[in-house]
């Protein structure tokens, strides 16, 4: 095999030989000292890099935890606001169910009264008179309409201020959803580390989304949803002690008007009782005169019987003596007695005459007044038999006790509606003996709202 040697155009001499050795050995040096430079500045780039994006990752963590603290201390004023608000909402709930209760208990004795008037008017003669009993009637009328106005209108302003409560209660609803939803977010961030799973990239999560808010509207937010429902909640906790204080003040004033109607009919039966008795005394005395007056009749009748039949004695007496004859016609003591006895006879049968025609008059006054003082005592039976049967059957129905009773049926459907956080309300009952003295004996006019 034969060996085939290259020739080289131009030799090149040592020294040109070294000058490429060195060449070469230079440049080698150089690129490996740079590979050097970057390899230290890609370690330091590398710790650098790292460093930073553990701290930043931790301060990022630090942060999430501290929104997560502040989110989660907001979270929890939100949800006591919501509780207390949630609280107020039975507690007035239970003040409307007393009202309407109330309202409801009005209805059967607005009508007692009026019974009572319209009965009241069925009496006759002087009785059918505007007496107190009326007068007490018609304030306890009038009354009743007061206090069923006044429930009516405190009725309306608890529904308002029920609907103003739920609003808020809402409002602190969804304010709590969206921070613990918030919450659930920000903890799954603050978890994620780079061992977690399902980690990769996403598109436009870093920009800022045009419709955020700041950290101040952020708190400003919830300061004015807890402010907006702590002034609701003051304005129901007033609007309840209004509602106690009319309730009770209307009760004392329902049951003062109930004691002066029955006060009112007491005096007016014990009037009439009396006027009665006096009546039928009365009565009893002319009927006992009635029968003197028939004895006194009797007694002229027969006095008159008997001077007449003196008087025909006198005349027939007169008579026979006119017949005597001649002479022993005189003008004889006989004579002038017979004449004197005649005059006075005559006189007597006058006065007999006249006081039969007076005793006749006065027993037809007597009947006429007995018939009279029959038709008064028939009167006072009558209206006795009104005011104290009738009347005093219609006021035992007369009971003001259901006014202080809460309502056990059901309220309106608003009120019906179950909240987020059911809270059971348990008032001490509202009955007569929990009123203190001076709310029972209160006085003036209602209150009204």
């Amino acid at each position: 095999m034969q060996t085939e040697i290259v020739q080289i155009g131009t030799k090149l001499n040592p020294q040109e030989w070294k000058a490429s050795n060195y060449a070469h050995y230079f440049n080698s040096k150089k690129e490996l000292e740079q590979s050097k430079l970057l390899r230290d500045a890609t370690l330091h780039l590398c710790g650098k890099a790292a460093e930073r994006s553990r701290s930043n990752q931790l301060n990022v963590t630090r942060k999430l935890d501290s929104r997560l603290q502040n989110v989660s201390s907001w979270k929890s004023n939100v949800d006591k606001e919501k509780l207390a608000v949630a609280n107020e909402m039975q507690a007035l709930r239970y003040h409307i169910s007393l009202l309407k209760n109330a309202l409801n208990a009005t209805e059967i004795p607005l009508e007692i009264p009026k019974k009572a008037l319209a009965v009241r008017r069925k009496r006759t003669g002087s009785d059918l008179v505007r007496d107190q009993v009326e007068i007490e009637l018609y304030k306890e009328i009038e009354l009743i309409s007061s206090v069923q106005e006044s429930l009516r209108r405190t009725i309306e302003q608890a529904m308002n201020q029920f609907r103003d409560l739920e609003s808020c209660l809402k409002r602190l609803h969804k304010d709590s959803t969206d921070k613990r939803s918030a919450m659930y977010k920000d903890n799954t961030a603050y978890n994620l580390t780079n061992m977690s799973e399902f980690l990769g990239y996403h598109k436009h999560a870093v920009e800022y989304d045009p419709n955020a808010v700041s950290p101040t509207e952020w708190e400003a937010y919830s300061e004015n949803n807890i402010a907006k429902a702590r002034s609701s909640r003051s304005l129901s906790e007033n609007l309840r002690k209004k509602i106690q204080d009319l309730l009770g003040k209307a009760f004392q004033q329902l049951n003062d008007q109930n004691a002066k109607v029955q006060l009112a009919f007491g005096k007016r039966i014990t009037e009439t009782t009396n006027a009665k008795r006096q009546l039928e005394m009365q009565h009893r005395k002319i009927l006992g005169e009635i029968e003197n007056m028939h004895d006194s009749l009797e007694m002229l009748e027969k006095q008159m019987a008997d001077l007449q039949t003196h008087m025909k004695v006198n005349n027939t007496r007169l008579e026979h003596r006119t017949w005597r004859p001649n002479i022993e016609l005189c003008r004889d003591n006989p004579k002038h007695t017979l004449v004197s006895e005649y005059h006075y006879i005559a006189g007597d049968i006058s006065a007999v005459r006249r006081r039969l025609s007076d005793t006749r008059m006065a027993l037809e006054r007597l009947n006429n007044r007995k018939w009279e003082l029959e038709q008064e005592i028939n009167v006072k039976t009558f209206t006795l038999f009104i005011d104290k049967d009738q009347c005093g059957k219609l006021r035992k129905q007369m009971d003001w006790r259901p006014f202080m009773q809460r309502q056990t049926g059901t309220l309106m459907s608003i009120q019906d509606r179950p909240l987020s956080s059911p809270v059971r309300y348990s008032p001490k009952k509202l009955s007569i003996d929990s009123l203190p003295a001076s709310r029972l004996s209160a006085r003036g006019p209602l209150l009204t709202y």
